[in-house]
């Protein structure tokens, strides 16, 4: 285990949240939509790409955090690539909530699950 690792997982129990090791988002995800998004280390701390469809390879999240927690840019790549400011919430180790917002009140949730 490294480092990062037991730094991250110390962390989460001193705070009460559900542990969390260091590459837990990398992997393919689908969304509400059944869309595939492809988590991988960068941009901050991880980027989501979509994986096959009209837009496949377009980065659409942009985030960084840790402990089961991140916050960053979402892209709505229907949207003109029109950015909202994002949360992910880890909910166990295959599922996630994604919230985006728009002037912070005007929000929509989804609930993504890890593939494989």
């Amino acid at each position: 285990m490294n480092k990062l690792a037991l730094i991250m997982g110390a962390a989460s129990l001193a705070f009460g949240v559900s542990s969390v090791s260091a590459g837990e988002l990398d992997g393919n995800w689908t969304t509400t939509s059944g869309a595939t998004v492809q988590f991988y280390p960068g941009c901050g701390t991880y980027c989501g790409k979509l994986v096959g469809g009209k837009f496949n390879g377009k980065v659409i999240l942009r985030i960084s955090g840790g402990s089961g927690k991140y916050s960053g840019k979402i892209i709505d790549p229907d949207d003109n690539d029109k950015e909202y400011r994002g949360h992910l919430l880890l909910q166990g180790p295959k599922k996630m909530r994604l919230k985006g917002c728009a002037l912070r009140i005007f929000c929509r949730t989804q609930y993504w699950t890890k593939q494989g």
